[in-house]
């Protein structure tokens, strides 16, 4: 099952979960508050590496690193503006 992004609605920290959680709640890691696995999201394409990336409308507006790409190239973020 591919990954949903988005991102902790207390502190901001950018989440990525197995989309079988859609619904759970889980701690945020740096804020250690509960959040919910959102169910509405889109897809975007990374435009690097052309994979279909699954993402909480939360994340429109903000600067994503592909899991995909290495992380040793400048050009690894992806600004979604859909």
């Amino acid at each position: 099952m591919p990954d949903i992004f988005f991102k902790c609605g207390w502190c901001g920290k950018h989440l990525v979960v197995d989309e079988v959680g859609v619904g759970l709640e889980i701690p945020c890691p740096d804020c250690k508050k509960i959040v919910v696995i959102p169910k509405i999201r889109f897809a975007h394409e990374c435009p690097q590496c052309n994979e279909r990336l699954i993402l909480a409308y939360t994340m429109r507006g903000e600067t994503l690193e592909c899991p995909l790409v290495d992380m040793k190239s400048p050009n690894w973020s992806v600004e979604l503006r859909t």
